[in-house]
């Protein structure tokens, strides 16, 4: 039944689904630990990216600093503490504003790198500049609603507020609908404060690929309420969350209980395997939903393949090599051992086997030999050769087909329990009525060539005269110790000493002639009548040894 083989190979069918198993469990570990690194990292991002937020204002700070000691500005702000009219102050918001330009001029051509003098204007000129009173009444102002008549009030803004008290601020603003950056810095004049100078970038798409690039391959957005201010990500878009992707969770972060209580959100799934984090700037503008989106993409291992190809050299190196292919020939041998025993020796000696039937050294196959398929395959051969052997009687001019009744006569029918159950005793000459049939093996000339003369027909001697003795006793029918195979050897034996005590020829009579005719009564007869068995008594019928058969039944 080739039960090592397919014990093998369910046991390599095992070890495979195992490695597959451990593949795809070690591929879920790398990737949950994959996030939970990612999630580090991205709060990592978020300290940084504050603290050079923090560091840029502290710059501008610095920037501005020659600005507040200006005795101009400070004259023309310490005026302005007592002009009312309007008249006056458009007249000191024009002062102001040439003095405001020119200290940009100033701070351009003092920024650092290289380049032309307009170039370095865009890059550090402020996008609002803002002159204010000690009362925090706007005097001048460039950028953004620089139209606005001068007088307006900012002194309720802390900004504003802290820096009139005389100290150094900054803060994030939502000014004419756009977020800023501001610094502010107080204006000293003849020993007291005297206004405020107020100094503002806009979030833009400069501002943040500075600092997002310092982040090494994190996305970065600035948003306020669900409007996206500006964003950078990588060169490679394939490795990096885009605009839309950190847009489109803003309105559920904004209602997150987090993100209310103005701290950063856990990790957050964007669409295109991303994750970010989102928080409020430290601001003013926080107070309006303004803030930032850090995000990076999941290195996650899609296939157990790639968990293989992302290995190192070093990691292929430590690997035990020789030990593993030792393994692996071991379990090949062992493999290859059972293949032999049970499939390529009894083959083999199948066919080895068939060859002898060939070359008529044998005439049929033992199927009790076999096992498994190769018994079926054994039963088969015999059921082929017993049909050549049947075409062959057919076709030979000496011999006729015969019949059950010619072989065995008329089987006794069902209701006649003596005739199933009954033997013929050997000290009594049997019945005219009780028929049997003679088996007599044929000629060996019928059986391998059916186109070989008849054998001429021998004088009939006359019957010796037979000595009287028992036949060894068969199992009963009820007996639980009824062996078909014994039964048959038992019958062959008493017939074989039958004939020679009849002077018959013994000489080509095998077992296996005589067991493919006893086999074929046998089923016929169980076909016929139903029983479970057949045995069959050996006794002499006009001085020649002869078999009866009988039913067998429960």
């Amino acid at each position: 039944m080739l039960l090592l083989s397919r014990f093998w190979y369910l046991f390599l069918a095992v070890m495979a689904a195992a490695a597959v198993g451990a593949a795809l469990l070690g591929q879920g570990i790398i990737n949950a630990k994959s996030d939970r690194n990612l999630a580090e990292q991205l709060r990592r991002d978020r300290f940084e990216l504050e603290a050079m937020l923090r560091l840029e204002s502290r710059a501008r700070l610095d920037a501005i600093a020659f600005i507040t000691v200006d005795n101009k500005i400070g004259e023309i702000l310490r005026k302005a503490v007592n002009v009312e009219n309007e008249k006056g102050l458009w007249e000191l918001n024009a002062q102001l504003k040439e003095v405001l330009r020119g200290h940009i001029t100033r701070l351009a051509e003092a920024a650092p790198g290289k380049g032309t003098l307009e170039e370095k204007r865009t890059r550090v000129a402020p996008d609002i500049a803002i002159a204010v009173d000690v009362r925090g009444r706007i005097i001048a102002q460039l950028g953004p609603l620089m139209a606005n008549p001068p007088g307006s009030g900012l002194g309720t803004f802390p900004l504003v507020r802290r820096a009139l008290q005389g100290y150094l601020r900054d803060d994030i603003w939502v000014y004419d609908r756009r977020v800023y950056r501001m610094a502010a810095r107080p204006i000293i004049y003849g020993g007291q404060y005297v206004g405020a100078i107020l100094h503002g970038h806009r979030y833009d798409g400069p501002f943040i690929e500075k600092y997002a690039k310092n982040l090494g391959g994190a996305s970065v957005a600035f948003f306020y309420q669900t409007d996206v201010l500006a964003s950078y990500s990588p060169s490679d878009p394939q490795n990096a969350p885009n605009r839309q992707q950190m847009q489109k969770p803003l309105s559920k972060i904004l209602v997150s209980e987090k993100f209310k209580q103005r701290e950063s959100t856990d990790p957050v799934e964007l669409e295109g395997d991303g994750l970010a984090i989102y928080s409020r700037v430290v601001g003013s503008a926080a107070d309006v939903d303004v803030g930032y989106v850090i995000a990076r993409l999941k290195e996650h291992i899609a296939t157990p393949i790639e968990l293989f190809n992302s290995a190192s050299d070093q990691d292929i190196e430590a690997l035990p090599i020789t030990e593993l292919v030792v393994i692996a020939l071991g379990l090949f041998g062992i493999g290859l051992l059972f293949l032999f025993l049970e499939r390529d020796r009894p083959f083999g000696q199948l066919v080895d086997k068939t060859n002898e039937i060939a070359q008529k050294e044998r005439d049929r196959l033992i199927v009790t030999e076999w096992r498994g398929g190769f018994r079926k395959l054994a039963d088969a051969i015999n059921r082929a050769i017993d049909k050549e052997v049947e075409k062959a009687a057919e076709v030979a001019p000496t011999r006729k087909k015969v019949n059950l009744d010619e072989i065995l006569g008329p089987t006794p029918e069902a209701g006649d329990s003596s005739a199933f159950f009954g033997f013929a005793e050997e000290t009594k000459a049997p019945s005219e009525t009780a028929k049997g049939f003679m088996l007599t093996p044929p000629p060996p000339s019928t059986i391998d060539s059916p186109k070989a003369p008849p054998r001429p027909p021998s004088k009939p001697k006359a019957a010796p005269a037979l000595p009287q003795h028992p036949l060894k006793p068969l199992p009963s029918e009820k007996s639980a110790d009824f062996d078909e195979d014994t039964h048959f050897k038992e019958v062959f034996s008493q017939y074989l000493a039958t004939r020679r005590q009849c002077g018959e020829s013994i000489e080509q009579l095998t077992f296996d002639k005589f067991l493919v005719t006893l086999r074929k009564n046998r089923d016929q007869i169980i076909s016929k009548h139903g029983a479970v068995g057949v045995r069959f008594t050996v006794y002499v019928k006009q001085g020649k040894a002869a078999l009866k058969a009988a039913p067998i039944k429960n």
